[in-house]
């Protein structure tokens, strides 16, 4: 697959978690990438498996 996948977040500094986001999102995507055989397919399952952990620490910063 010669697709490149460019992912952002908008959680704020003060809550640290830049670098463990990251990393949960770069090893969840490669684990994906060798399973899912289209971009789309891809894309989909990745949003099922962040969605409800990036939503914790969304909410986190809201009350901030």
């Amino acid at each position: 697959m010669n697709t490149a996948v460019a992912i952002g977040g908008g959680i704020g500094p003060d809550l640290g978690q830049g670098t463990a986001q990251a990393l949960e999102d770069a090893a969840t995507l490669g684990a994906l990438a060798t399973t899912e055989p289209t971009i789309e397919s891809l894309i989909a399952d990745y949003d099922l498996a962040r969605r409800d952990r990036t939503q914790q620490f969304a909410r986190s910063e809201v009350g901030n």
